[in-house]
């Protein structure tokens, strides 16, 4: 009886885990008021499987939106970096071509 207890005690405790967690997600949404409560008017009737996957889709565009402007930072970072490594590139290339140049005209090829 004792570990019934406990095991719904630690239900409760996660659901009540899940739903601030759904809460927090559904409130972080950019949607209009209506639509908001559209989402609020149907909770009542989904399955524990059903509010599952709608906290994962809500936590993943969460993430998608929180992180897309640090994605954009690190690939003008990169393309930067890609850019300066060309840059150094091509005036190596440009170097190793004049000194074989020089290295002709001394040989007189």
């Amino acid at each position: 009886m004792a570990n019934q207890q406990q095991s719904e005690t630690q239900l409760k405790e996660l659901a009540a885990v899940q739903g601030r967690k759904l809460g927090l997600l559904l409130a972080s949404l950019n949607v209009s008021k209506e639509t908001l409560e559209a989402f609020l008017d149907i909770l009542p009737e989904m399955s524990v499987e059903q509010l599952e996957q709608l906290t994962d889709i809500l936590e993943a565009r969460y993430l998608a939106d929180k992180t897309s402007a640090l994605d954009e930072k690190l690939k003008e970072e990169f393309l930067k970096i890609k850019q300066e490594s060309d840059k150094a590139a091509a005036v190596n290339e440009e170097r190793a071509l004049n000194a074989l140049k020089k290295i002709e005209e001394e040989l007189g090829v």
